[in-house]
């Protein structure tokens, strides 16, 4: 990853939140979470986006909020029918 480079900087910090995840430390996946969406956004990642979006699902599931996990994940299957995309 070259410094500035945002694509690799959103995918790092989606990959850091997984790992939290995996330590049920969901504040932290969290954070982590929506700094990546955040970025993929800005830069127009769809793909990291959506990934984003469904790993949101995941977390807010595990929370127990399937109300928030479900916008997450029609966001997240809406972006990949938009980019053709498997996410």
């Amino acid at each position: 990853m070259k410094i500035g480079d945002r694509t690799g900087i959103a995918r790092s910090s989606s990959r850091l939140a997984s790992v939290w995840m995996s330590l049920r430390n969901y504040r932290k996946a969290k954070e982590y979470l929506d700094e990546a969406l955040a970025t993929s956004t800005e830069i127009g990642d769809r793909v990291e986006e959506a990934k984003c979006c469904g790993r949101l699902d995941s977390l807010f599931d595990e929370l127990g909020d399937n109300v928030k996990g479900k916008e997450y994940y029609e966001k997240s299957l809406a972006m990949a029918l938009e980019i053709g995309e498997e996410i």
